[in-house]
């Protein structure tokens, strides 16, 4: 590790000179803020929309601020090829399922800084204690993209932006009731001072919530949850050249849950969690030179503490459970712009995680514990990557990554895309064709009984490949997408009945169709997004759980003047299987029963009103129509909810 750290800080002293490569413009107010049309994920350098070959959803700060949605789950499930799966209400366990790929073969960043949980048995991200305050965008990358992100993007990333500081000083504060007892306050400092430019901000959610366990289910008890949240970016520009980027951001989050086996409600049984994700990134620029490096440091520690004592409904369980996740990462990346039509990038990166755990159960079945102290695993990787224009309209982007951990070994993956325009039509053809991989996780490696980990598994890997087009129509009012995908999933890591642990054993496909319509004009903009996936685990010809076929999605936002902003959300999603672990007799538990979900259509609506200046009301409604359904089975769902606040700025 030292002679890795020794070779990157020499990296940037190196100077190459040649044509200056500049960074696109944002704001007039904030020239750091990336416009609509420019997108950092695809190539992990600042790229023109119009120029990138994969599938892309910007989400902008607008569009948040317009919605209102305090979790950035509620922004992420409006996404085409995008499923947001929730446990219940408010900081229940959630899952992404991206084109049909699993829960954890979705990388999550926030400033660069991974947000999968290295605590978890999978390596997944969990966002639901993520809100949304002081998040200014949202990328949504998808299809396999380990040439640049590694080990865990076999589906794709998701990359949240922090705000930046800006030349307009503004101190904020907002606050926010509503249905089940619920309180929420922000406040927020966005400013700059000579040569630091800072975002700063501090929520507090506390809400009464709803039953974890569906009401339909007899439950009725309900299940509280609290979420205090720091938020900073510190922008130091130390020279002309050379610039330093701090992120952090904390989370402690408390949450009540329910019973998997019935009587399903508990009023005892509650999770506490802390989350610290914190970054630093350095840039190197300078002036008149054709060569841009960085060098970056990621944290991500993740402790959960769940506690149930003994009931009336449950004389005979009990639980402490601990459990302790840290990943650390560093990396440098060099991009070279050789010419006008050609830059190049590579990258180093080396990453150690370390898993902990601590339990204990007790349940009419009996008495279960193990503890596991500091096991870890550690990867590095390189990857080259090239970006080279053909004339004025063909874009084509090339790659290749080796990847080394220490239980597998080396692997290798590439990517190629490409980006037609048909200028004199406003349209452009796009495709894709890639491979991804996902490395097995701590707890896969090396869990004791009753799960037992198997430290020689491979990692689970994937091939995909995607074509698309895009029509600007009515003087760029009018916009159509539509994409095909397919996507070819091997080695899936399951746990295998007859050998008694985790083993390399299934495979999967899944393949579908996303199309948009988008119309924008000064007061109006709407967008009606249709995704297609069919999914199927191969070895058993069963759909993938939880992964509806269709989902559709209408988003609306009208400003008819300068004070009033009125925003809509109707998403409708179709069935999709799941399991049912608690049977009912002669079954034993945790018999899995496959089960139909029922389709359904949630509508939302958020009005502001600037009052002042420095005053706004804001007001919104949830599940307008009161719908009744579940997204995981035997879990309820945020009925019908209205929520009204005020924000001051000065």
């Amino acid at each position: 590790m030292k002679r890795f750290l020794l070779f990157m800080a020499a990296l940037l002293l190196v100077e190459a000179t040649g044509i200056h490569a500049q960074e696109p413009s944002g704001t007039e107010e904030n020239p750091r803020e990336l416009n609509d049309s420019i997108v950092v994920t695809a190539n992990r350098t600042a790229t023109p929309l119009r120029q990138i070959g994969s599938s892309v959803t910007v989400i902008t700060r607008a569009e948040i601020e317009n919605s209102q949605a305090v979790m950035i789950t509620d922004i992420l499930r409006n996404v085409p090829g995008l499923d947001v799966v929730q446990s219940g209400g408010a900081g229940t366990l959630t899952s992404l399922f991206l084109r049909g790929a699993n829960a954890h073969h979705t990388l999550v960043l926030l400033d660069g800084i991974s947000l999968n949980d290295p605590s978890s048995p999978n390596n997944a991200a969990d966002l639901s204690n993520l809100r949304t305050e002081n998040i200014s965008r949202i990328e949504i990358l998808r299809g396999p993209q380990s040439v640049l992100y590694g080990p865990e993007a076999i589906g794709g990333v998701v990359q949240l932006f922090t705000k930046t500081g800006s030349a307009n000083r503004e101190l904020s504060f907002s606050s926010e009731t509503g249905s089940f007892n619920s309180l929420n306050f922000r406040t927020g400092l966005i400013g700059s001072h000579k040569k630091l430019s800072y975002s700063l901000s501090a929520t507090f959610l506390d809400t009464d919530g709803i039953s974890a366990a569906d009401k339909d289910e007899g439950a009725s008890e309900k299940d509280g949850y609290k979420n205090s949240q720091l938020s900073s970016r510190l922008d130091f520009h130390l020279s002309e050249s050379l610039n330093l980027r701090l992120t952090g951001r904390y989370t402690d989050s408390e949450l009540e849950i329910d019973k998997t086996l019935r009587p399903l409600d508990d009023p005892n049984y509650v999770t506490d969690q802390r989350e610290l994700q914190y970054g630093a990134r350095l840039i190197h620029q300078p002036p008149n030179s054709s060569w841009r490096q960085q060098l970056n440091l990621a944290v991500t520690d993740i402790e959960r503490n769940t506690f149930d004592t003994y009931d009336v409904d449950h004389p005979s369980d009990s639980q402490s459970t601990f459990t302790s996740g840290e990943r650390i990462a560093i990396s440098w990346q060099g991009s070279l712009q050789i010419d006008r039509r050609n830059a190049l990038t590579i990258g180093i990166e080396s990453e150690r995680a370390e898993f902990s755990s601590d339990l204990f159960f007790r349940s009419s079945f009996g008495d279960y514990t193990d503890r596991i102290d500091g096991k870890h695993a550690w990867s590095r990787g390189l990857y080259v990557f090239d970006q080279t224009q053909i004339g004025e309209r063909l874009f084509i982007t090339a790659g290749g990554r080796f990847d080394e951990h220490k239980q597998f070994g080396i692997t290798g993956t590439y990517r190629v895309t490409a980006a037609y325009l048909f200028e004199s039509v406003n349209a452009r053809i796009r495709g894709v064709i890639g491979t991804g991989y996902k490395a097995p996780s701590i707890f896969q490696l090396y869990h004791p009984s009753p799960f037992i980990g198997n430290p020689d598994l491979l990692p689970e890997k994937s091939r995909s490949w995607e074509i698309g087009a895009e029509h600007e129509l009515a003087a760029e009012l009018l916009t159509f997408s539509i994409t095909y995908f397919d996507n070819d999933f091997e080695d899936l890591i399951q746990f295998v009945d007859s050998s008694q642990r985790i083993e390399n054993v299934a495979e999967a496909f899944s393949h579908g169709l996303e199309a948009a319509l988008e119309f924008r004009s000064d007061q109006f903009r709407s967008r009606i997004d249709y995704s297609y996936t069919r999914s199927e685990d191969k070895t058993t010809g069963q759909e993938l759980i939880r992964r509806p076929a269709r989902k559709l999605v209408l988003v609306t936002s009208y400003q008819p003047n300068q004070s009033l902003t009125l925003n809509m959300t109707a998403r409708h999603v179709g069935e999709r299987d799941d399991l049912n672990f608690n049977p009912k007799p002669p079954l034993p538990p945790f018999a899995a029963v496959r089960v139909t979900l029922e389709s359904y259509t949630v509508v939302n609506l958020a009005a502001s009103y600037v009052l002042s200046r420095n005053l706004q009301l804001t007001g919104r409604i949830d599940n307008l129509f009161d719908e009744d359904y579940q997204e995981v089975f035997t879990y309820g769902n945020i009925p019908l909810s209205a929520y009204f606040g005020v924000r001051v700025s000065m």
